[in-house]
């Protein structure tokens, strides 16, 4: 075999050797790293292109909605006034806009934009992403805080975050807020005076026969039957799931006539006069007189005391918590001349007074939200001919 030769290699030339190589592998390691630098560079450049596209993409599907959603509010409002449109396509269109107007009462939130094919909650709607709001209990007028139902979303979420399987239950007397919301049914609350009262939570929308049960979300709240509204939680309104109203439409004949040249009039004829008042949230509009069920009284009571302390404008309301509905029609006939009360409610009619129920349901306000929304009773007062409302009522 042959034989290895050995080379005697002066070490300061050894060590020429290495420090070039050292260099050349810092050089190399270098370029390595500027190149990773560049495709670092280049991914996040990318991410920044792609999150803006989605961003542009987005806002471009908001405008359309948006876009949509005023030209079916246009659409809306030009049918409201065209009389030759069926009243009943009138009133299907029209059941759930209120709702849906922005921003919300109170607040500078807008909702999410909701069109109209949209708002069942049987269509697939998969960019909805409503906001939050619930309006805290402290903000309310400290003599109504107890009767708040409390914040159930944010509630959920501290009972995640602590592990707990469910919510603080406040089985004792009520002195804050009520204790978590039974949905369905009628829930009976302690009081701090060892009263019991009844909250009404069944809703006045009926299926058939039978009081709707609407449906509970996986987050525990009540879902608006009616459809989506571009916000969730429960508004500025008391409760979650249904608040119940009551109003009046209170109506007589107006003494003087009818001026023949206006359209659709008879010569001779009189107006027809309701009775309105200027909406709490907003002066510049109108509604019709009424007022939440009040807590611990019946629907009927509750309109009584209403119309006692801003009609009658009395200081202390009615003593009575559970009037029914023949109590509330012979309060209303107070307002009728004095000779024409009769004791006998059958006789109202043929006297000059009626009374019947006009509405039994859904209430379209903007005050509704995905979770909390207003269910009304209304009913009409008819005077005539003589009447008291003037004595009481100056503008």
């Amino acid at each position: 075999g042959g034989k290895s030769k050995h080379y005697d290699i002066p070490y300061h030339q050894w060590k020429s050797y290495v420090a070039a190589m050292t260099k050349k592998e810092e050089e190399k390691a270098s370029h390595i790293q500027d190149i990773l630098a560049e495709l670092e560079e280049g991914s996040d450049t990318h991410n920044v292109m792609i999150k803006r596209l989605n961003e542009r993409v987005v806002n471009i599907e908001r405008n359309q909605i948006m876009a949509g959603f005023i030209l079916e509010s246009i659409m809306n409002s030009v049918e409201a006034l065209d009389p030759s449109m069926p009243a009943p396509i009138s009133q299907i269109r029209r059941v759930h806009t209120a709702s849906r107007s922005s921003p919300y009462p109170g607040t500078y939130i807008n909702r999410f934009p909701v069109l109209e094919k949209d708002v069942s909650w049987d269509v697939k709607f998969e960019a909805y992403d409503p906001s939050t709001y619930t309006k805290p209990v402290e903000e309310f007028p400290r003599d109504v805080q107890k009767w708040i139902d409390r914040d159930i979303l944010k509630l959920r979420v501290q009972q995640e975050e602590q592990g707990l399987t469910e919510l603080d239950d406040e089985t004792g007397p009520v002195t804050g807020p009520l204790p978590d919301p039974i949905f369905n049914t009628v829930q009976m609350v302690q009081l701090s005076n060892e009263i019991e009262i009844a909250i009404n939570r069944i809703s006045y929308i009926t299926v058939g026969d039978s009081a709707l049960q609407y449906e509970i979300d996986s987050t525990g709240a009540p879902r608006n039957p009616m459809g989506r509204t571009g916000l969730r939680g429960r508004g500025n309104l008391w409760r979650w799931g249904p608040n119940h109203m009551i109003q009046a439409v209170i109506s007589r004949w107006g003494n003087q006539l009818v001026d023949s040249s206006v359209q659709g009039s008879k010569t001779g004829s009189k107006n027809m006069e309701i009775l309105v008042e200027k909406d709490s949230t907003d002066s510049s509009l109108i509604t019709l007189p009424g007022c939440r069920v009040q807590s611990g009284m019946t629907p009927y009571s509750s309109i009584c005391n209403y119309a006692t302390k801003d009609i009658l404008l009395e200081t202390s309301g009615i003593a009575e918590q559970d009037y029914d509905q023949d109590d509330m029609v012979e309060f209303f006939s107070k307002f009728s001349t004095s000779d024409m009360r009769k004791k006998k409610k059958s006789m109202y009619t043929t006297l000059g007074y009626s009374a019947f129920l006009v509405y039994h349901g859904y209430a379209d306000d903007a005050s509704n939200t995905d979770n909390a929304w207003k269910e009304t009773e209304i009913w009409n007062f008819h005077y005539k001919y003589k009447d008291a409302f003037d004595t009481y009522v100056k503008d």
